[in-house]
């Protein structure tokens, strides 16, 4: 059985990657040839807002950050996925991570338009990103995944939409970084140079607005340093300006932010995969998330945990998680999703 899966492999985003590799191993298991398709889709250019210009600004200042960071994407990339534009595989995987947002420009490379009719096409934990499909592109998506023999998808929320649209059972998987163990994301942890002993990790896609209540109280509860990993997602080059912090990283890739995260006492994150990393390492940890459907609040859900939301400005510790309850989730996670691969593949 040869396999190729269709995702953002190419984002310099850490989840975007980590999730990719993390599929790519597992498929490994059910002794197939796997590997990751090469395709990078097209930029879409929209209008250049102010705070747009800001970011490009910051990042033009730290030139050089910027290439060591995404050189170390790049040697993740090239050394950790396999690498192809074959288009004879038997089965073609798409997912995990946001592939099928219905927002703006839908991309039908990532619903598997361009692969041969005589390759099976599944998903695997595919994300929409967004609560609803907008009713205008309903028919639009529901043309695009008719050739589907399995569809997974990552939330609850998903489900319900593409449900709607396709007649056939469609499961529910945890992201493919949580689909492997602490021992397995150490063996590619990259360490960082003069990182504090003691730290509470920093790692944001969006600004909250009681950010610094949250790291004022913790630190003065803990005692650590706040290290903050600057250079992605929206608040790209920002954080150092607007987040009180004692440490900044500017250069980590892949294998960096994996050892950031093993060797943190504590995390704060407003990212999925922040929190995923924070549930793998078993670490003290606070997500921000104000929508009760969202990604972050599903899994945290699913572990019996729950999120901060912008609006609180008071805070209890989270040092007491029943680790062993969330492991007994995850392995139960973990078994559902190899069963769905023995039967799509």
């Amino acid at each position: 059985m040869s396999v190729n899966i269709v995702t953002f492999h190419r984002e310099y985003n850490y989840g975007a990657m980590l999730q990719a590799y993390g599929l790519q191993e597992f498929i490994k298991q059910f002794d197939s040839e796997v590997g990751v398709y090469d395709y990078i889709a097209p930029e879409i250019k929209s209008k250049i807002t102010i705070k747009q210009r800001l970011l490009n600004f910051l990042c033009r200042l730290n030139k050089k950050d910027c290439q060591i960071r995404e050189g170390n994407y790049l040697h993740f990339c090239q050394t950790y996925l396999h690498l192809n534009c074959d288009l004879k595989r038997n089965v073609f995987v798409t997912g995990s991570d946001q592939v099928w947002n219905p927002s703006g420009a839908m991309d039908e490379n990532y619903f598997l338009s361009f692969v041969p009719e005589t390759a099976k096409k599944i998903s695997y934990a595919a994300s929409l990103g967004v609560e609803h499909i907008p009713e205008e592109k309903k028919e639009k998506f529901k043309q695009y995944i008719r050739d589907f023999s399995h569809i997974s998808v990552r939330e609850e929320c998903a489900k319900e939409c593409v449900g709607e649209l396709w007649n056939k059972d469609i499961l529910v998987n945890i992201d493919p970084t949580l689909l492997h163990d602490k021992h397995f994301w150490t063996q590619i942890a990259k360490p960082v140079a003069n990182i504090p002993e003691n730290y509470i990790l920093v790692y944001l896609m969006h600004l909250p607005k009681n950010i610094n209540q949250i790291l004022k109280w913790l630190k003065k509860q803990t005692g650590n340093d706040v290290v903050v990993v600057d250079g992605q997602g929206a608040v790209q080059g920002v954080l150092t300006h607007l987040v009180h912090h004692d440490k900044a990283v500017h250069r980590a890739g892949p294998q960096e932010f994996v050892w950031l995260m093993e060797h943190a006492q504590c995390v704060v994150t407003s990212s999925f995969h922040g929190t995923a990393f924070s549930l793998i390492f078993e670490k003290e940890f606070y997500s921000v998330s104000n929508s009760p459907k969202s990604r972050i609040a599903n899994i945290l859900n699913i572990c019996g945990l729950t999120a901060i939301t912008e609006k609180q400005l008071e805070f209890t510790r989270n040092s007491n998680i029943d680790w062993q309850k969330v492991s007994d989730v995850l392995n139960q996670e973990r078994s559902k999703s190899r069963r769905y691969f023995e039967e799509a593949l």
